[in-house]
């Protein structure tokens, strides 16, 4: 485990916003933004707003680097297809 996950473990759940925990699945099982907006109904802004916060508030540096770090600190599962 890394210096950041090791960190990310040590500390309680980041204060993610349920909206923002269901954009990371949707982005872990491949939605791209225009289709996590489309899904949840949200306009695309305010979907790309929500994962900046996620973001920041897991320390990553991408939405990839933020959906990894969900997955591997628990805060999310993967659905299988």
């Amino acid at each position: 485990m890394n210096n950041q996950n090791r960190a990310l473990s040590m500390r309680s759940t980041p204060d993610l916003s349920d909206a923002e925990l269901n954009i990371l699945r949707l982005a872990a099982n491949g939605y791209n933004t225009n289709r996590i907006a489309e899904e949840i109904g949200l306009e695309f802004e305010r979907v790309k707003a929500a994962m900046q916060s996620a973001q920041f508030k897991l320390g990553a540096k991408n939405g990839l680097q933020a959906v990894s770090i969900a997955i591997r600190c628990g805060y999310i599962g993967m659905e299988r297809r």
